[in-house]
């Protein structure tokens, strides 16, 4: 083949590749292009924007330590004071009170009684009783519960004849309500023998003054000149002063 026959045949293959290549590009649709959006403006800074200098914050200024007179740093620990060591806890321990004081008992007419003379009146023994009353109060460990004793010694004022009572037993409270019983004696008067009674009766206690109820029953009827003294119940008063022993 000629040299100049060969250069016409690239040339013919050259255009029939351009024309190929403009066909395609007309049969294909043109590209969706989004319409352009405006977007608010950003609150960030931008790239291109240079970054504001600040200054760092001040430093708080350095801690310092004034050794006290006399410190060198040459001292080690062992030459520090030592402390006082604190006193040891002292545990719970019982308490025991003796309370002295002036105990009132007044008979209200509700617990009165009567008596038959031999000439067939009547007399009421209506007694008011004055006198003294010595207690012993123990309070275990951390306890709130706390038992005793107590002795009781009165004159009774009594329009049957005046005449002593004596009255001793145990007692036991919750902090200031407790519970007392014991036997007591009643001596005699014009009408009535001298008469051996269980005693028993509630209390409340605060601080100087205690308040209750006292009852007594007789544990024996008498003889035949003379009768043992009634069943009595009484509202009792005390004034005491605690003492404290130990």
């Amino acid at each position: 083949m000629s040299p100049g026959r060969a250069g016409a045949l690239v040339a013919l293959a050259a255009s029939t590749v351009v024309f190929a290549r403009g066909q395609a590009h007309a049969q294909d649709p043109e590209p969706h292009v989004p319409p352009a959006t405006t977007s608010p403006p950003s609150t960030f800074p931008s790239s291109d924007t240079a970054p504001v200098a600040t200054e760092p914050p001040p430093s708080p200024p350095p801690l310092t330590y004034t050794p006290p007179e006399g410190w060198t740093s040459s001292r080690s620990k062992d030459d520090l004071p030592e402390l006082p060591a604190l006193p040891p806890r002292r545990p719970p321990r019982t308490h025991v009170f003796i309370n002295p004081g002036y105990l009132l008992s007044l008979t209200p007419a509700v617990a009165s009684r009567t008596q038959s003379t031999g000439n067939g009146t009547r007399t009421t023994d209506v007694a008011n009783g004055h006198g003294i009353e010595i207690s012993v109060s123990i309070w275990p460990a951390g306890s709130l519960v706390n038992f005793g004793g107590f002795m009781q010694a009165q004159r009774y004022l009594s329009f049957n004849g005046d005449h002593s009572r004596y009255a001793f037993g145990g007692q036991i409270a919750w902090t200031f309500i407790g519970f007392e019983t014991g036997l007591a004696y009643r001596g005699a008067d014009d009408h009535h023998q001298g008469t051996t009674m269980l005693h028993f009766g509630p209390f409340m206690s605060m601080a100087f003054m205690s308040i209750g109820g006292r009852f007594g029953i007789p544990l024996h009827s008498g003889s035949d000149t003379k009768s043992a003294h009634k069943a009595e119940a009484s509202f009792v008063m005390s004034f005491k002063v605690p003492i404290h022993v130990m």
